[in-house]
């Protein structure tokens, strides 16, 4: 009714999503073009409809992939196969200290270097993830008021159809309030071994 409406009205419906069902009763999505035409001085409709399932499916996963990912509670950053940054969530604006727009176009070298590790440690890393594989570790980093803390890393990289490496997703943890507390019990049971000597 409502698409009849607008058609009588302009002349023309573009891209009018609806709901239709078939044979089997499944719900289907569709989108509809029609315009009315003269041929021979009388007025015809001509209509072209495509069915959207498949992609009204495949944008509802990506909304939902994209929510998870937004509210993560970990930090989650994806750069380019030159580790540039091209996403970051939330989570990483939090524990770095850094803006969500002064982060994207940057290398996370840039941004949360600490220069405690030695060189061979990032070689290591970047052996691990250009030959294809995930690299899982320990870090500390550096936030932009200059603050140290302890992260899990863990750098996946993805690659295309061709099997290029095109993205490196970085999953990090904060765990500088537990490294915190297993040195505080270190130093707690040193100091008790120390007074019963």
């Amino acid at each position: 009714k409502i698409m009849m409406q607008i058609l009588q009205e302009k002349g023309i419906v573009e891209n009018f999503e609806f709901k239709f069902r078939v044979k089997s009763g499944r719900e289907r999505f569709g989108i509809l073009t029609s315009a009315i035409i003269n041929l021979d001085g009388e007025k015809h409709i001509l209509s072209l409809t495509q069915d959207i399932t498949e992609r009204r499916k495949s944008e509802e996963r990506l909304r939902l992939l994209s929510t998870a990912l937004e509210s993560a509670a970990n930090s989650i950053v994806i750069t380019d196969h030159e580790s540039t940054i091209i996403w970051a969530n939330e989570a990483f604006s939090k524990l770095t200290g850094y803006a969500l727009d002064e982060v994207i176009g940057k290398k996370p070298r840039d941004l949360v270097y600490s220069g405690i590790h030695p060189p061979e440690f990032y070689e290591h890393m970047w052996k691990t993830i250009l030959s294809g594989n995930e690299w899982h570790g320990e870090i500390i980093n550096k936030r932009k008021n200059g603050s140290l803390f302890n992260e899990l890393l863990t750098i996946t990289p993805v690659r295309d159809d061709k099997n290029a490496i095109r993205n490196f997703i970085a999953v990090k943890q904060d765990i500088s309030e537990q490294k915190k507390a297993e040195e505080e019990l270190r130093n707690a049971k040193e100091e008790a071994e120390e007074s019963n000597r």
